[in-house]
């Protein structure tokens, strides 16, 4: 693997909406109250840092998956999930 392709796959931030879409039966989109796992869809409120662990967003869904994701590569993590 080349070098550039290396550091694309560790940029990179997979997005993961199973658990919205099961619960909504659609992708996420629009305008609305987002939040969104940090490396995780299990967020258990008690243990789990807003800005750390998941984000909260009102507005598009796309603007939440990018705030979610540039938390994401500040924290090391590899994936962002939408929460139903």
């Amino acid at each position: 693997m080349d070098k550039k392709f290396r550091e694309f796959v560790a940029e990179s931030v997979r997005v993961d909406h199973a658990a919205y879409q099961r619960s909504h039966m659609k992708k996420p989109s629009g305008q609305g109250h987002w939040m969104v796992g940090i490396g995780t869809h299990d967020i258990d409120f008690s243990k789990h840092k807003e800005g750390e662990h998941y984000i909260t967003h009102n507005g598009k869904a796309s603007e939440a998956v990018a705030k979610a994701k540039e938390v994401a590569k500040k924290h090391g993590k590899t994936s962002v999930h939408v929460l139903p």
